[in-house]
């Protein structure tokens, strides 16, 4: 699609202005409302991983394999691991007993939706049980 650009008077005043005075020429507000725009999401995205990060509520985000993308320090609190030795290890071998469920029935049913809560038991680093809910 071809664009036409009208320039008048108003749009040259603005141009030898932003020149002489090292301003920005004005695109009509587009620009302006982009940044607003972007430093709200960028805002919300901040509180969002606050809420995760504080919650005393174990957070995690995984892959479709069930590789840890994310989790908050209230599962390393209660496991004993640190993100340094969990993130993009699989969930299932660190946290699942073998007793629950084989990784690949977690894989297949991650594939369809997973309830935000769940309930069972996890391992620990030092591989002792704790139930979650």
């Amino acid at each position: 699609m071809r664009q036409t650009l009208t320039l008048n008077d108003d749009f040259f005043d603005e141009i030898a202005q932003a020149l002489c005075t090292g301003s920005e020429v004005s695109d009509g507000g587009a620009e302006s409302e982009r940044r607003r725009a972007g430093k709200a999401l960028r805002e919300s995205e901040r509180r969002f991983r606050d809420l995760l990060e504080t919650a005393r509520l174990i957070s995690i985000t995984l892959d479709e394999q069930g590789n840890i993308t994310f989790c908050n320090d209230y599962l390393l609190a209660l496991t004993g691991w640190t993100q340094e030795e969990i993130l993009g290890r699989n969930w299932c071998t660190l946290f699942v007993p073998p007793e629950e469920y084989a990784p690949e029935v977690f894989v297949s049913h991650a594939q369809r939706v997973i309830p935000a809560h769940h309930e069972n038991h996890i391992l620990t680093k030092q591989r002792l049980w704790r139930f979650i809910q």
